[in-house]
Parts: structure tokens; C-alpha cells; sequence
């Protein structure tokens, strides 16, 4: 009996794992993953559990992207993670140092986040010291992608080399192992490493183009308009903007396909570079308008809060690319308002620094001057050092 429940385990542990890197519903998903979890319970297989548990973590994590609060998700691998240190497993330890590091490498809001390249470098260690090569090359990923976003927020080409070097690693280490999926998010690291260090558009896009074809071959459906998305937007600040086009738009029709829930802020970010690269265009300013108006509408509808701050934005900046200030102040206002309800400072601080520029762009010095501190005080507060310089150097100028 006990040999069927563990293999029934393993059958639904590897059908929730492929899930977790395809779904938008996740609710067969974290079916499959609690049952696997309860079957493993059953016989007793403690690294089953774990593995099981992590994927239960995930998942749920994932889910709460809809609703903004990944509590259940943190509290879970917190527990799991506190009973395996007290059981003396090194494996299941390890692993939930990794559920703990992807949540707040996510979560920017959580004091706790400097602590995951720690977490991540650990848990590697862990896998390597086990012999676990599976459990290694997934480490190594996610030190790629804390390093990935310690560029985002205050790194500079040291740290996206840093961050190539680990996603080189794990990608050498998928493709040993046959797992394209961390194979496609180590290409897809590989790019975004390249793009923040001084390499050209053109020299990194080769990584950008192989992780699609992977997330296309294995059907990540949100991940291939991730990565689209994420080219797009490289190409806009790289000066290649209209290289990127294409890209944004495969980015937003495969996020209103699969986007669930009222909430639909990867469409919004879709539609936000889709807008941004047409009034890029010297005679774009009324195509991006009436795109963004059309889309704008969508979001609205959604009924979310959040998704709806989104929209304002968008809007904000049509009416910029039209030098129509008056309505862009109007709408980044709106935006501003909505995501300082919410709480989301990180989000109202770019807006500041917009409203900033729109002050600046009317000739009104004093205003943006004023609004420029203020977006400096909040950047400062939620650590991102590079838009704290940004807004820094317009106070300069």
C-alpha cells in the first residue's frame, strides 16, 4: 500500500510543480500539491513533504498577486520552515530558504527582504554540499534573480555581471539536467543582466529571443509575455524603441487572454509600454492616446483599485506625449491618490516624481521642486536608491 500512496504522491507533486510554471488558475494547482503533501504525510516521506509544501507555498503566493496579500503564503513557509531547522533537515530547510527568499524577493514592502541573497546563497550551499543538482541549479536561479533586482533598485554593471555570472551557472546547470523551464527563466535573467550592465540592445536580445522560445515550447503562457514585456521595454531605453513594438503587443494580447480575477495590472503594464513606444514615435502622440484611451477603459471596468491607479497612470502619460498638461497633471493625481489608499509607496513616489516632470514641463520650478523632495523622501524610504537619484539629479538641474 505504502509504495502506490507514494507514487500517487509523486504523480500529483510533478503535476502541480509543471502547473505552478503554466497556470493563471491556480487552483488545480494547489489541489494537486495539498494532496500530494497529504499522501507523502501518509508514508512518511519527509523531502516528498517539503517538496510538496514548497510548491503549496507558490502557488499560493502566486494566487495573491490577485489580491496583493501573500500573508498565507508567508506564514505557511515560515512554520514549515521553523519545523524543519527543529528537525534537523538540511534538505527541507534548504528548500523552504528558497520558498522564504522568492516571496520577499517579490514582496518589496517586507523588511525582511534584505535578507534573501543570504537565504538563496544558503540554500544553494545546502544543495551543493547534498549532492542535490536539481535543487542547486533552481538556487542559483534565484540568486540570479535577487541580484537581477538589486539592479533594478541600486546596482550598477558590478552587480549585473554578478548577476550574469549566476545566470549563466544555472542555465548550464538546467540544460545538464533537461529542465528547460529554469533553463528559459536563466536566459530570460541572462538578458535583463546584459541589459543593465552597458551592453547594447542588440548584443543582448540573443538571450531574450532563446528564453521565449522556451517559455513557447513548454506553453508558459505568462512568462512568454513577461519576457516580451521586459524586451519591449529594454528596447525603449536603449533607443531602440520601435524594435520593441512588436514585442509589447504580443506582451498585452497574451495577457488579456490570460489574465483572471479583477485585477489585471501585468495587462495594464502590457498596455503602459505598448503607449510608451508609440509616443515615442515622432508623429505617435495621437496613436498612443487613443490606445491608451481604449485600454484605459478596460482597466476601469475591473472594479480594482489598483488596477485602476494603473489606468490614471497610462493616461497621465498620453496626455504628456500630447502636451496636454493640464489633463496629464489631473490624471497622475488621480493615480498618486489611489496608490497612497492602498498603501503602495513605492508606486506613488514614481508618481510624485512624474508630477514633478509635468510641473517642470509647464515652467512652474517651485511646484516640481517641492513635489521632487517629496518623491525623494518616499525613494528613500522604500530603498530605491536609483529613482532616489533620478529625482535627486531633476532637483540639480
Amino acid at each position: 500500500m505504502a509504495p502506490a500512496v507514494k507514487n500517487d504522491g509523486a504523480a500529483l507533486l510533478e503535476a502541480a510543480e509543471a502547473s505552478l510554471h503554466t497556470a493563471v488558475d491556480l487552483s488545480d494547482t494547489l489541489r494537486d500539491a495539498r494532496a500530494a503533501l497529504d499522501r507523502f504525510r501518509q508514508v512518511g516521506d519527509s523531502r516528498g513533504a517539503v517538496l510538496a509544501t514548497a510548491v503549496v507555498v507558490g502557488a499560493l503566493f502566486r494566487q495573491a498577486s490577485l489580491e496583493a496579500s501573500p500573508v498565507e503564503a508567508i506564514e505557511l513557509a515560515e512554520k514549515e520552515f521553523a519545523a524543519q531547522a527543529e528537525r534537523g533537515d538540511r534538505f527541507g530547510e534548504a528548500t523552504m530558504k528558497m520558498s522564504l527568499a522568492e516571496i520577499f524577493l517579490d514582496r518589496r514592502d517586507i523588511p525582511r527582504q534584505g535578507d534573501v541573497l543570504e537565504l538563496a546563497k544558503e540554500a544553494k550551499a545546502t544543495f551543493l554540499d547534498l549532492g542535490d543538482r536539481r535543487m542547486e541549479a533552481k538556487a542559483t536561479l534565484t540568486i540570479a534573480m535577487v541580484l537581477v533586482k538589486r539592479c533594478d533598485r541600486a546596482g550598477g554593471p558590478k552587480v549585473a555581471k554578478e548577476a550574469l555570472k549566476y545566470a549563466r551557472e544555472a542555465s548550464t546547470m538546467a540544460q545538464d539536467l533537461g529542465d528547460k523551464h529554469t533553463e528559459a527563466k536563466a536566459l530570460y535573467l541572462m538578458f535583463s543582466a546584459k541589459m543593465y550592465s552597458e551592453a547594447t540592445f542588440r548584443e543582448g536580445l540573443k538571450y531574450g529571443r532563446e528564453a521565449l522560445a522556451l517559455f513557447k515550447q513548454s506553453g508558459s503562457r505568462w512568462w512568454e509575455a513577461t519576457a516580451s514585456r521586459t524586451i519591449a521595454d529594454w528596447a525603449q531605453m536603449k533607443g531602440c524603441s520601435q524594435e520593441g513594438l512588436q514585442y509589447a503587443k504580443d506582451a498585452l494580447a497574451i495577457f488579456r487572454e490570460v489574465e483572471i480575477g479583477r485585477r489585471m495590472g501585468w495587462e495594464a503594464s502590457a498596455l503602459a509600454s505598448v503607449v510608451g513606444i508609440l509616443g515615442a514615435r515622432d508623429d505617435g502622440a495621437e496613436e498612443a492616446m487613443e490606445v491608451a484611451k481604449e485600454g484605459v477603459d478596460r482597466l476601469r471596468a475591473s472594479g480594482d483599485k489598483f488596477t485602476e491607479a494603473q489606468a490614471w497612470h497610462i493616461l497621465s502619460s498620453a496626455h504628456s506625449m500630447c502636451e496636454d498638461f493640464d489633463e496629464a497633471l489631473k490624471a497622475a493625481e488621480e493615480s498618486r491618490k489611489l496608490y497612497s489608499e492602498l498603501g503602495h509607496k513605492e508606486c506613488e513616489a514614481r508618481l510624485l516624481k512624474e508630477i514633478s516632470d509635468i510641473h517642470a514641463q509647464t515652467e512652474n520650478g517651485s511646484e516640481a521642486l517641492n513635489v521632487y523632495r517629496d518623491s525623494v523622501a518616499v525613494f528613500r524610504e522604500v530603498g530605491d536608491v536609483r529613482h532616489e537619484a533620478r529625482s535627486l539629479s531633476s532637483i540639480v538641474r
